[in-house]
């Protein structure tokens, strides 16, 4: 969720929910009412106000990436599968991997 204001402007943006329209639409709405207003609340203290995040990384590098983590994982669970054996290859992704 992303709730920017830029008042030198006037224009905002309201966006990115994520799967949460309903309730996060409301909050959004009453938090950018209270940017064009210029009252500082709980709602304008929220951790997306204002946040930016990094751009994805640009194609096809994503997809390529993406891609080759998808083969390394589904090959190293077909080695594990057929041998009982932790394949190493898996250590060649894991940075790219969430924690667990």
């Amino acid at each position: 969720m992303r709730t920017t204001f830029d008042r030198k402007t006037g224009l905002g943006f309201v966006g990115a929910f994520g799967g949460h329209g309903v309730t996060a639409s409301n909050i959004s709405g009453r938090t950018m009412r209270d940017l064009i207003l210029g009252h500082s609340t709980d709602l304008t203290s929220l951790p997306w106000v204002g946040h930016y995040s990094r751009d994805w990384e640009p194609e096809p590098l994503r997809f390529i990436a993406s891609t080759l983590i998808h083969k390394t994982l589904a090959s190293a669970d077909a080695y594990e599968e057929r041998t009982g054996k932790p394949a190493k290859r898996v250590q060649l992704v894991a940075p790219f991997l969430p924690p667990h």
